[in-house]
């Protein structure tokens, strides 16, 4: 006869504990979870969020640093009042920041004989420079007449402007941004015509502008300009937009960077801070931009951000 012996048995005691013990290490578990996930969310907004930052600041940069120098001016939105960058105190006024750009493309380039479209130097002694020939010596003109309507569909020589380096275009005026087109054309010259076979940049009229060794050719005006303005958490202050490049147009041709014709393109969404200044011949600028990293994507004022900011200075 087969006897059997009394078998041993988890109590109710031992599977409570049991089950508590497993009911703190799956809450445990669960919190790990949900923070490698959050943490995995803030980095890869993070990363995002700078890399973008950093492409946009780097083509600012790249674009600032081949402006003309005391071009470079604080706009409103409006484009009315202007200010030279240095002496800019109200930032929350000069929103958008514009300058002139050299033609560094177009002086770049150059064929087998090694000169460049446009040399930078005046003749100043030359008989046939004057109010309106500009000599210019170790130049290919001809280069610069085939190339420029290469970089855009709307620029031709005819419509570039030549602009001195000297701080001063008479004994008692000062060079400076409202000689650059901006209010006052007897500082900046736009060009009719070249004269390849002389070296000679033919202006459209006789100016009364001071001619110094040094110039610099412009094709373009630049502007940064905060757009589409809103307002991120209902407190009316809109402090969210977009920032655009603006490009591709002529001030001294009487055109804005507010024109609806002027070509643009945004360069980031959701900026937070666009400021700039200037001492000497530097540039500061900051942007912040943020991204969303929770709550509902669809409503702005339901979720938590996460703020990038890259600040870069300009020397010329």
């Amino acid at each position: 006869m087969k006897k059997f012996g009394n078998k041993k048995a988890f109590s109710m005691i031992e599977l409570v504990i049991v089950m508590v013990v497993l009911g703190i290490v799956s809450s445990m578990g669960a919190t790990i979870i949900t923070q490698v996930y959050q943490s995995y969310i803030m980095q890869r907004a993070m990363y995002y969020t700078t890399t973008r930052t950093e492409l946009a600041s780097s083509i600012i940069y790249n674009r600032l640093s081949h402006r003309i120098a005391r071009t470079t001016v604080g706009r409103s939105l409006d484009g009315v009042s202007t200010e030279f960058v240095n002496d800019i105190t109200d930032s929350d006024t000069y929103q958008v920041l514009e300058w002139y750009g050299n033609a560094v493309d177009s002086f770049n380039a150059n064929k087998s004989s090694g000169m460049p479209a446009w040399s930078g130097f005046c003749d100043i002694d030359s008989p046939a420079t004057n109010g309106g020939n500009i000599v210019t010596p170790a130049s290919d003109l001809s280069l610069l007449e085939t190339i420029i309507p290469n970089f855009s569909t709307t620029t031709t020589v005819d419509n570039m402007a030549i602009i001195f380096s000297s701080k001063d275009f008479s004994s008692t005026q000062e060079y400076d941004y409202r000689c650059m087109g901006y209010t006052n054309t007897n500082c900046i010259a736009t060009i009719s015509d070249l004269d390849s076979a002389n070296n000679i940049i033919v202006l459209d009229k006789n100016y009364t502008m001071r001619i110094h060794e040094q110039y610099k050719l412009t094709r373009s005006a630049y502007a940064l300009v905060p757009v589409r303005q809103r307002d991120r958490d209902s407190d009316g202050d809109n402090d969210i937009f977009d920032l655009e490049l603006r490009y591709d147009y002529q001030p001294w041709e009487d055109e804005s960077f507010t024109d609806t014709a002027t070509p643009r393109k945004v360069l980031i969404e959701n900026v937070s801070v666009f400021r700039f200044s200037g001492k000497g011949d530097t540039l500061r600028f900051k942007i912040c931009v943020d991204e969303q990293i929770g709550g509902d994507s669809t409503d702005a004022n339901d979720g938590e951000y996460v703020s990038i900011c890259k600040e870069k200075a300009v020397i010329r």
